[in-house]
């Protein structure tokens, strides 16, 4: 959970936010820019805001969190691969769904959106049959995981429709 938190966590802001945010961003005012960042908790994300709004990522650096998002892929692989014990696991620590589960989950959620081929069986065999295993839960059906550009339009249209 830590290494999703502190690894994969800011590569992630870094293309949710200039690749479907961005668009919107540019087009707020000095003053809606500062009344969003008021809300943000933490200056990791306030720059990141601002950055979106007045100085988007380069090519580089988005190439750069894509490949570092990446490697959430390879180190599940790894634990995947029962380097603790004899056998490959279904779960990532263990014989049992845990939080470390739980908190991959969003992240290959949005890889299978960026990256689906990351995820092909060829590519990531482990990691692909954790994926189906995942999303063969019934609190991940529960859960109603949306596509991020879709959560963002609907948020986008309720803010604009209670103006």
């Amino acid at each position: 959970m830590r290494w999703t938190d502190e690894k994969a966590l800011p590569n992630l802001l870094i293309l949710n936010w200039s690749l479907m945010l961005q668009p919107m961003a540019r087009q707020w005012s000095d003053e809606e820019l500062q009344q969003k960042i008021a809300r943000i908790p933490t200056a990791e994300r306030r720059e990141a805001w601002v950055r979106i709004a007045r100085q988007p990522y380069s090519d580089e650096e988005k190439a750069e969190a894509r490949r570092k998002l990446l490697l959430l892929v390879d180190k599940m692989e790894a634990m995947l691969a029962g380097s603790a014990s004899p056998a490959p696991s279904t779960w990532l620590i263990g014989e049992h769904y845990s939080l470390a589960d739980i908190a991959a989950v969003p992240f290959i959620a949005r890889i299978a959106e960026i990256a689906p081929e990351a995820l092909d069986a060829s590519a990531s065999p482990r990691v692909h049959a954790w994926w189906e295993a995942v999303r063969q839960r019934p609190a991940f059906a529960a859960a109603r995981l949306q596509a991020f550009g879709e959560v963002l339009q609907q948020r986008e249209h309720a803010s604009t429709a209670g103006h």
